[in-house]
């Protein structure tokens, strides 16, 4: 954790923290070999600074598939021998030499970071397998430090938990020298040597030899080649823990990944996966099998996706029972120093009762609180003791020292049938972020870019010193960059021209980052590059309906901007056009990488998405008559949600599956309402007049109306002839006299309507005055027949009205003769 500067190589980083992998900055790294690859060797490369390895000096580097870094282009093997051997190669660094393959999803990456005196180079082999099998071994990496010339060699992952191969079963690790004369063994051929999250400092020692430290603290560096979206975190699988019982149904839990998108759950009876059932999980992190086999030993992983790369997590193993015994989920938690962490006590097992943790230890460094609505509650200091907290979480406060397993403590958990055995929950402690100096960069003034957000350096401009032209220049004062908290700028009394030449110093005092680590001495940094300035004054607290956005900003260098949302779910970026997706507050990240002139630049702004308006397009109401068929009101929301509607008056109109229903004349008020959902605020409401009109005329239709002395048959009349032929135009049989009858006093005709068309098809068209709207007996009158009337009063309340003649129950005492095929006239 030393103060480090940047070389040309980096441009730009993340940090990445997840609940039980080590916190990591992510830088972007130079690529060696993507792909797949065996037996192949690389290089030359730059080291950045002069190393010291074995007493001598290099400033060039080589790598090998098979797991070496060389300090020379020696031999390449697979072959492995125990250190030291004067065979071939010499002169190597091997955190894990054996017969290695890149696999197809693998990288081997380095870079440089940092500036005189406290520079180091990273080498990164990512999804490394063996040749010709089994295809993961996992992703370990060897940093090189200035001035200490300590060798740190780490494990990211290795993959096959089972497989004392994948551990170091076949491989030779540790240190040799130019001749093979000497070296530095760590392991050979060892079953155990090597674990995922564990790192192996080799230390300078007088001889020149090396001391080794097999418990060092992990540095939390990571390579990729996509900053914007690197390839996901490693998957910490949770339930059930190694070596668990569990029953033939289980649901499978995992940690989140940083930068996942989606997850696949491998479950199989080999130690390599080999032959899986795969479950495509999605972007959840648990999953539901069912139907595992009874009493059988199964290995299950999940490994992270996304559009940059695949990321394997170390394989665990499980057996099933019927009667699964109760047992504790032991967990890896990492976490910074002066921070809490939330941990869930889980278990696999027991019968169906509830489920009660109780602490059986506490802590060496560090205090333990119970849970208390996502903040702390009462502090534990005594055991054993009962977790409060019906999901079984803690908080862990590492108020302590720093270290692996400094935050260690057990516990167990108990049912109705009895306690499980002890588990243990394992904290490893990083210092809080330390920061590390990136790019120095000018332009009237001086400005520091650092890899953490930092502290407000306002009035602690006295601990740097600026030379100009090699006499130091007054600061007028410290400040944090607008919009970028990673950034100090320290302006000057007299501006620069641009043309000086100018260098940095600083003596440890108290700038701090923001999560509390204090800022190392650096001296003599030249300041080369030119610094951008993003300007974005874009107010970014919307509303729901104001997606799409169009993000406008410059850039004092004029470079293209690069747009990312760090918050997906909320929006997302189309070149710079920003998409909302729900409610909630995402970071909108303006980038400029920068080149070999312009230092990066960045500028950071939180979007926050609130419920959008919404409104209602309602157009006036058309006037309606009495008996006019329902019909769609028209109203529209913004929002594209379904608009509804009440009436206030329902004697006149009602409202039927979101139609209106004409119920009677009269007028009254439609309101057009939107209720609004979880992304729209209630649209306020509309009111639109609604005028229904009673008819002019109602209809009345008549069917089945046959005269006996005109029909011929086959429900045809012949026409109404006198001695020059039809007396009446084509289609027309005769006239007839229509009347409406009183509904109680039959003898009172309320309405008659005399020369009435009576078609040849038996069809008659009334028109009635509006105003008979009750219920009357309808009788049909013609010279030659009898009089009919309908069987029953008849409804005038609609606007049309129909009734048939055409059987014996639609007429009084059912008076029609029955002609041959089978007419009622």
């Amino acid at each position: 954790m030393r103060s480090l500067f940047i070389s040309a190589l980096i441009f730009t980083f993340i940090i990445i923290k997840a609940t039980a992998q080590p916190p990591e900055t992510v830088y972007l790294g130079s690529v060696i070999k993507t792909g797949y690859a065996d037996d192949e060797s690389y290089g030359p490369y730059n080291i950045g600074f002069s190393f010291s390895f074995f007493g001598k000096s290099y400033s060039q580097f080589y790598v090998n598939s098979n797991g070496q870094i060389l300090f020379g282009n020696g031999s390449l093997s697979g072959a492995d021998v125990a250190i030291p051997s004067e065979e071939e190669p010499n002169n190597f660094i091997a955190p894990f030499w054996d017969d290695l393959v890149v696999d197809s999803y693998g990288k081997i990456l380095y870079t440089t970071i940092g500036a005189s005196p406290n520079r180091k180079l990273i080498v990164q082999f990512k999804n490394m397998g063996f040749y010709p099998s089994p295809p993961t071994l996992g992703t370990f990496s060897v940093i090189l430090y200035e001035t200490s010339n300590v060798i740190q060699m780490q494990y990211r992952l290795i993959v096959l938990s089972y497989s004392g191969k994948a551990h170091g079963g076949e491989a030779t690790i540790g240190l040799e020298n130019e001749t093979g004369t000497a070296g530095v063994q760590y392991a050979y051929h060892d079953d155990l040597a090597v674990d995922s999250e564990q790192a192996i400092s080799f230390t300078p020692v007088a001889g020149p030899s090396y001391s080794i430290d097999n418990d060092a603290l992990y540095d939390g560096v990571y390579l990729t080649t996509n900053l914007s979206l690197p390839e996901p975190g490693i998957t910490t699988l949770v339930s059930p823990p190694s070596d668990a019982i569990i029953g033939v149904n289980h649901n499978f839990e995992w940690n989140s990944a940083a930068n996942a998108l989606s997850y696949t759950l491998y479950i199989s009876t080999d130690p390599g996966l080999i032959g899986s059932t795969t479950y495509s999980a999605g972007s959840d992190l648990s999953f539901n099998v069912t139907g595992l086999t009874e009493g059988q030993t199964y290995y299950w992983g999940v490994f992270s996706k996304n559009t940059t790369g695949t990321t394997w997590c170390e394989i665990k193993r499980f057996t099933t029972s019927s009667d699964p015994p109760l047992y504790p989920v032991p967990q890896t938690i990492w976490t910074e120093q002066g921070t809490d962490k939330t941990i869930s006590l889980e278990y696999t097992g027991g019968d169906a009762s509830p489920k009660y943790a109780i602490i059986t230890s506490l802590p060496l460094q560090g205090q333990l609180y119970q849970y208390n609505s996502g903040s702390r509650g009462s502090l534990i200091n005594t055991v054993p003791l009962t977790v409060t907290d019906a999901s079984r979480r803690v908080i862990y406060y590492a108020s302590g020292g720093t270290g692996n397993d400094v935050g260690n403590f057990n516990y167990k958990v108990i049912d109705a049938i009895g306690d499980s055995p002890e588990g243990t929950i394992t904290v490893n402690v990083s210092p809080p972020g330390v920061p590390n100096v990136l790019h120095v960069a000018k332009n009237t003034d001086v400005e520091i870019q650092f890899d953490i957000a930092m502290s407000d350096p306002d009035g602690k401009q006295d601990q740097f010193t600026v030379n100009v032209e090699g006499s130091p220049v007054i600061i007028s004062s410290a400040s944090l960059k607008e919009g970028d908290n990673k950034t100090i700028i320290l302006t000057l009394a007299s501006s620069l021209t641009g043309s000086e030449t100018v260098s940095v110093s600083y003596t440890q005092g108290d700038v701090t980052a923001a999560s509390g680590g204090f800022l190392f001495s650096f001296s003599d940094e030249p300041v080369i590059l030119t610094a951008q300035t993003i300007y974005f004054s874009q107010l970014l607290d919307k509303r729901y309906d104001e997606s799409p956005l169009v993000i406008t900003a410059t850039n004092s260098s004029s470079l293209p901007l690069i747009y990312t949302s760090s918050n997906t779910s909320v929006a997302t970026f189309t070149g710079t056009v920003l998409y909302f997706h729900a409610l909630g507050t995402s970071e909108i990240i303006l980038r400029q990488d920068g080149n070999s002139t312009f230092a990066p630049a960045i500028y950071v702004k939180t979007l926050t998405v609130n419920r959008g308006d919404q409104t209602i397009t309602f157009n006036p109401l058309p006037g309606k008559s009495v008996g006019d068929p329902d019909f769609n009101p028209g109203a529209t929301a913004s929002s594209g949600l379904t608009v509804t509607y009440t009436s206030s008056n329902t004697s006149v109109a009602t409202i039927v599956s979101n139609l209106i229903h004409i119920v009677g004349a009269g007028t009254c008020n439609i309101t057009a309402y939107q209720a609004g959902n979880t992304l729209y605020n209630a649209a306020t409401p509309v009111v639109r007049p609604f005028t229904v009109s009673s008819p002019v005329n109602k209809t009345l239709s008549l069917t089945s109306v046959f005269l006996q002395s005109l029909y011929q048959g086959a429900g045809v009349m012949r026409q109404a002839s006198d001695i020059f032929g039809p007396y009446w135009p084509d289609g027309i049989a005769d006239h007839i006299t229509v009347e409406l009858h009183n509904a109680s006093t039959y003898s009172t005709i309320e309405y008659s309507a005399a020369d009435v068309e009576l078609r040849t098809d038996g069809t008659a068209t009334v028109s009635v005055p509006s105003e008979y709207d009750g219920l009357y007996y309808v009788t049909i009158r013609h010279r030659n027949s009898i009089e009919t009337t309908t069987a029953s009063p008849v409804s005038f309340g609609g606007s049309n009205i129909t009734q048939s003649f055409g059987s014996p129950s639609d007429v009084f005492w059912g008076n029609l003769y029955m002609y041959y095929d089978g007419t009622y006239l």
